[in-house]
């Protein structure tokens, strides 16, 4: 078997997505030898050698070969194709933390969120966890307030496949008589609903310096946020909802992917062991990306001179702000790759993971042949056809034929029955009659008609009629005069099929046509 090469994918750069998934690009294509009849199909597969950053070597696979003639080839999926992995971004944000008044910082602090890794990557296991610290820039200062950006967290500006962006939090000192509200740390995809459990309640006693603890009596939702009740088991309660401090939403009207920090909402109490009508709150929510898939759907169809746009499918949530584009969009012939893009302006609510497709639109089947031909006898085979079409695919508008090559398969004449043949005809579908197998079929009800013959070059000759009166004919048929010995016409003699008349003139007494070719001509006399 002959190698056949599979030609025209390309491969692009891409942004780290933690797979070895490669979007390509282009058109397949084969060049089969000869007038080999060969498909291209199935979907072109792309795969970097690693899912690290980095230049990366792309395989290629998923392409097949059928057709009349595939089975003298063998396909080779298309090689060579590079492209780079660039980092992703990723934000490490200082989780904004609180401690009473006279109280030692806690070691570590809250800690940091991290929003942007991708796949089932933790922060340890992407590096981040060994390659960041947190500090206080202000860890001399002591009086009871509120620091924003003072908890800052710092490392290099690339850690393996991620770029980090860093982002301060805010440290609070809590003073005796206020509530200090723990909610532990919590991350959730974007758009399922959050959960932050409460850890703690409490507030320092102004009189005797102790930390006391609030107990959980009653939870309620309110506006669809959950209000908590605490009670400190003596003169009173305090209610409180846990909410982000600030909120950004995607045009889906879900909380957008980030780090937040938690702020006391719809507070109120009636305990007379707190001075202050709020509470602080330690803890932080993260949204983290998506993940989703969108995938382009393979298929294949036949030319019907209609534009064929390909099917996706997709997670994106409804309503969100993200179109997809790079879908196949073809009328011609051919194997196609669709080459992904999500864009938007919620896309950065998602790890999107793009799958593409093919789309293979085949030839369609066209039949020609030309209408009947009638000409006259030429001794030639050349016929003034028509190019027509008796097969195949119905009309598509704006195709049309052109030209050809038309031809009696022999010079006879013949009335309704004649064969002429059709070649060459030019197919004007605006892709060079690609868009079409192109078969004839010989018309054989054409006509060659007698063709006229005159004679030419004959003269008459004189001759004198006898003065008496004509006799009987004699036993041999012939008529004499009245003298018996001479031989006198009467009737208008006939010489060989020519017939003399007495005024002079001569006729064609008979056709008098003979040999092979004879029956062509019709003799005009």
């Amino acid at each position: 078997k002959a190698d056949l090469t599979v030609t025209g994918l390309t491969a692009a750069n891409r942004v780290y997505d933690a797979s070895t998934t490669e979007a390509l690009g282009g058109t397949a294509a084969v060049t089969a030898l000869g007038s080999d009849v060969v498909t291209l199909g199935g979907t072109a597969v792309g795969t970097f050698a690693s899912k690290d950053v980095g230049s990366q070597a792309v395989s290629v696979s998923g392409k097949t070969l059928s057709g009349t003639d595939a089975g003298n080839y063998n396909l080779v999926q298309q090689t060579g194709l590079t492209a780079n992995i660039t980092p992703a971004p990723l934000t490490v944000t200082a989780i904004s933390d609180a401690k009473f008044v006279t109280q030692t910082d806690a070691v570590g602090y809250a800690g940091y969120a991290v929003t942007g890794l991708l796949g089932s990557e933790t922060a340890t296991s992407a590096g981040i966890a060994a390659g960041v610290s947190l500090v206080r820039s202000n860890a001399a200062v002591d009086l009871a307030d509120v620091y924003p950006g003072v908890l800052v967290a710092s490392g290099s500006a690339t850690i393996g496949n991620y770029a980090l962006s860093y982002v301060p939090g805010t440290y609070t000192i809590v003073p005796a008589g206020q509530l200090l509200v723990k909610v532990t740390n919590s991350n959730t995809p974007y758009g399922t609903a959050a959960n932050s459990p409460i850890a703690s309640v409490s507030y320092l006693d102004a009189s005797s310096s102790s930390i006391n603890n609030l107990s959980l009596s009653s939870q309620t939702v309110v506006g669809g946020a959950t209000v908590y009740t605490y009670t400190d088991g003596v003169s009173g309660t305090a209610s409180f909802a846990a909410m982000p401090a600030v909120t950004s939403t995607s045009a889906g009207g879900r909380l957008n992917v980030g780090s937040y920090s938690l702020v006391a909402e719809q507070f109120s109490k009636t305990t007379h062991n707190l001075s202050a009508n709020t509470a602080t709150v330690m803890g932080n929510l993260t949204v983290q990306p998506l993940a989703v898939t969108v995938e382009a759907t393979a298929a294949t169809t036949t030319y019907n001179g209609a534009t064929q746009t390909q099917a996706i499918t997709s997670g994106v949530l409804s309503g969100d702000d993200v179109t997809v584009s790079g879908m196949v969009n073809q009328r011609n012939a051919g194997s196609y790759n669709s080459s992904l893009v999500a864009a938007g302006a919620d896309v950065v609510n998602y790890s999107v993971t793009l799958v593409n497709g093919s789309l293979d639109i085949a030839k369609a089947n066209l039949t020609l042949s030309t209408s009947n031909v009638t000409k006259t006898y030429d001794a030639g085979t050349t016929a003034l056809g028509n190019a027509v079409k008796v097969g195949g695919l119905t009309s598509v508008s704006g195709d049309t034929l052109s030209g050809g090559t038309f031809a009696f398969t022999d010079q006879n004449v013949g009335s309704g029955n004649k064969t002429v043949t059709t070649t060459g005809v030019m197919v004007n579908d605006g892709n060079g009659g690609a868009n079409y197998n192109v078969n004839y079929v010989d018309n054989t009800s054409s006509t060659i008609s007698n063709a006229d013959l005159a004679v030419t070059g004959l003269t008459p000759l004189p001759y004198s009629i006898a003065k008496t009166q004509p006799a009987a004919p004699n036993a041999d048929g012939k008529n004499v005069g009245s003298e018996g010995s001479k031989r006198s016409p009467f009737r208008d003699p006939v010489y060989g099929g020519i017939q003399v008349s007495p005024s002079g003139g001569i006729k064609l007494a008979a056709d008098m046509l003979f040999g092979g070719d004879s029956e062509l001509f019709a003799l005009d006399k």
